[in-house]
């Protein structure tokens, strides 16, 4: 009896793996290619998603320090800017300055 519960339950199995195989796998077919999706629209100019934050920068000297919530860029005292890297998740907002250039006496 305990033998034969064995034996049906093998059976049972290899006909579960015989069915579960796809018919026709050794004749597989290619998927057809897809149309390339269209590409956006940049942002207008003036809009936060068309400024770098890099671009930001430049734009306004009197900055010190300056971010993005995702990325800090930082002026030196000659006036380079550095910026730091985003994390891969980040979702970044609009550009505001932390610290203004000190003016010197």
């Amino acid at each position: 009896m305990r033998n034969n519960r064995f034996t049906r339950a093998i059976l049972c199995a290899a006909a579960l793996l015989i069915l579960a195989a796809p018919a026709g796998a050794d004749e597989a077919q290619p998927s057809p290619l897809r149309a390339p999706l269209p590409l956006s629209e940049p942002a207008p100019p003036g809009k936060p998603a068309a400024i770098s934050v890099q671009g930001w920068g430049a734009d306004n000297a009197n900055c010190a320090e300056w971010t993005n919530s995702c990325v800090v860029c930082q002026r030196n005292e000659a006036g380079v800017a550095a910026c730091s890297t985003p994390g891969i998740a980040c979702q970044p907002k609009d550009v505001v300055c932390r610290r203004q250039v000190e003016k010197k006496p």
